[in-house]
């Protein structure tokens, strides 16, 4: 009988999907998983390691068409969610944090409604930023234009802006109305080339549930 070859350790574990920022030769005992927004690459991520402490492992979650990660794009939530999920299992064994903004916090919630009960137990905290509560009506859905730029519809208003944070249990959202985003989905330029990944991935969010719970 042939045995599938053992998995490799954690800490040599590479995946086209995960780009880990850390401290050399430091032992993680916690990660942090961060999701770019539709037009983000992992990279965004990078130096955050550098202000946290050594025990934090930065993970910058890689769609695919970004980047190095030359799989097509996936336009189609569940099957990202279900690739994704695969692809970063090696990488739950400690316990971990998400963060997601905008397309990202989408996608983020959705993978943590797919974890097990280990992972769940492991899922420390989830941190979401520029998207609202997934059972509020959407107000607007970004879409990608053919030379790899983003836009989302806002509605005029002479009203400063006005930032709110709140938390509840394992969960943190950061809401921003009327000022600009993080990664402004107002003005979100691509390399040439990027625009039919981008347009993918909005129709990731246009495909997100308009309804649930948190997991």
């Amino acid at each position: 009988m042939i045995r599938p070859p053992p998995a490799p350790p954690t800490s040599r574990y590479q995946s086209p999907w995960a780009l880990r920022f850390g401290h050399p030769g430091a032992q993680p005992r916690l990660r942090l998983f961060c999701f770019p927004y539709a037009g983000g690459d992992a990279n965004l991520y990078r130096d955050w390691a550098a202000g946290l402490p050594e025990q934090v492992e930065v993970v910058g979650v890689q769609y695919p068409g970004r980047g190095m990660h030359a799989d097509a794009p996936i336009s189609d939530c569940a099957t990202l969610v279900r690739r994704l999920h695969a692809a970063l299992t090696p990488l739950l064994d400690l316990p971990f944090v998400f963060f997601g903004h905008s397309n990202g916090a989408l996608i983020s919630y959705e993978l943590a409604r797919r974890l097990d009960g280990a992972q769940t137990a492991r899922h420390r905290h989830h941190f979401v930023s520029a998207r609202h509560a997934p059972q509020l009506p959407r107000t607007g859905a970004p879409s990608a234009g053919s030379n790899g730029t983003t836009s989302s519809p806002r509605s005029p208003s002479s009203a400063p802006p006005r930032a709110t944070f709140s938390t509840t249990g394992r969960w943190s959202i950061f809401c921003c109305q009327g000022c600009a985003p993080i990664s402004p989905w107002a003005k979100t330029t691509a390399s040439p080339g990027a625009a039919p990944a981008l347009r993918r991935q909005c129709a990731v969010w246009n495909a997100g549930r308009a309804g649930g719970r948190p997991p």
